[in-house]
């Protein structure tokens, strides 16, 4: 059912966040990676070198067993930090969102990635980052389309699509860059991206956005979050209604371990597996979901997951961990249960809805790294894949809430 008002709504929030997204990758194989480096140089590595184009883990060379622990508690510290402080900010936003307006959320991150060329872990902490920007494209995207359409699936598919691919454009661009001038060359072209992405996202919102689409609101009546900073309350609040906590819960317990799984590097193609995971999402979004509900399309993304993991456990050569990522078009899961949850609750609650699951999203990330290095570095002597059948595991609880 076409909603809205001419092609405005078609571009609403995907633009927005493949601009944010150009701005945002850069701080990804630079930032971090030159923080390992210095991390991992001080701690006695004799040998260091980088891959071309994977933002992960980058290859060693230690001199002793205790720079090997040293560097594998301290490598994550970075990450961790940047993701607990997301925490915080994206329930925030969440909750206050509805009041004070959808595009509210979606302009803090920008004004968090501006000020972050002068504080970079402070900034993160008040403007939120990817996992604020995607709460507040799904909470618009919520109000523009019809409860129960496939057009709200396919906008839901269509953000995660842009996150990745948009993501890896940069990645493979500045990996190449760090791997033939050094990690301090794209500093600079980060400042210019920086500089640039303020003047790109007002472009993107160009022209009054007030009358020009319906908002679309669930029959039930819901109570509105009274207070954004009191993020136990409005949690709780949505988990206490009548008929809904049992489909919240499954909702979130796929998502987190699900996404536990998102830091857990193919190290040589990561981002070739993030280039590979919008594709296979667009696939999964406008194909099968023409043919199948989102529950059983659910199911299918399960069991995809789980057959990417074993061939990537038992691989032997690059060949076939290539093909372990053939048939792994998980990223279609997060979307679809999205959808399925902004079905279940008014738009008011909505906000509140999304910052939970995006901030489960940013603690599994926090916890892959540790789960993977503790996995991986005690069972290399006897399966060096037994970490990613831990990893299928994981899965199989998740699919069991569905």
């Amino acid at each position: 059912m076409a909603i809205g008002r001419g092609l405005y709504k078609y571009v609403a929030t995907e633009h927005v966040l493949i601009v944010y997204m150009l701005a945002y990758s850069p701080i990804i194989p630079t930032q971090t990676q030159y923080i390992e480096k210095r991390i991992i140089e001080q701690l006695g590595v004799v040998n260091f070198t980088s891959p071309s184009v994977t933002p992960t883990s980058p290859v060693l060379s230690i001199d002793s067993g205790e720079g090997t622990a040293g560097v594998q508690r301290m490598v994550p510290v970075p990450h961790r930090n940047l993701a607990l402080a997301v925490i915080f900010s994206a329930n925030i936003w969440g909750a206050l969102e509805r009041q004070v307006g959808r595009h509210v959320a979606l302009v803090m991150p920008c004004v968090g990635l501006a000020a972050n060329s002068a504080v970079n872990l402070l900034a993160q902490g008040i403007g939120g980052d990817i996992t604020t920007f995607i709460v507040g494209c799904a909470g618009y995207n919520s109000d523009v389309t019809m409860p129960e359409s496939r057009e709200r699936t396919i906008r839901f598919i269509l953000i995660d699509v842009f996150y990745c691919f948009a993501g890896s454009i940069c990645q493979f661009s500045l990996g190449f860059i760090i791997r033939t001038f050094g990690f301090e060359a794209p500093l600079p072209v980060c400042h210019r991206f920086r500089r640039d992405h303020g003047r790109l996202h007002n472009l993107s919102f160009a022209g009054p956005t007030r009358g020009r689409h319906r908002t679309f609101v669930n029959s039930s009546e819901e109570e509105v979050p009274s207070n954004p900073l009191n993020i136990v309350k409005n949690v709780r609040r949505v988990f206490t209604q009548d008929k809904l906590r049992g489909w919240l819960l499954a909702g979130f317990n796929y998502i987190i371990f699900s996404n536990i799984l998102v830091s857990v590097a193919w190290v040589a193609i990561s981002v070739l597996y993030n280039t590979g995971e919008a594709v296979l999402c667009i696939v999964g979004g406008t194909v099968v979901c023409k043919y199948l509900s989102k529950f059983w399309a659910m199911h299918l993304a399960s069991l995809t997951i789980v057959a990417s993991l074993v061939i990537t456990a038992v691989a032997q050569n690059y060949l076939t961990l290539y093909l372990g990522l053939q048939p792994d078009f998980y990223v279609s899961d997060d979307p679809l249960c999205r959808t399925s949850m902004a079905n279940l609750v008014g738009p008011n609650q909505q906000g509140v809805v999304f910052a939970f699951s995006g901030c489960l999203m940013s603690l599994a990330g926090f916890l892959s790294p540790i789960i993977f290095n503790a996995i991986y570095s005690s069972t290399l002597h006897f399966m060096t894949g037994f970490v990613y059948l831990t990893m299928a595991l994981l899965v199989l609880i998740s699919w069991g809430a569905l």
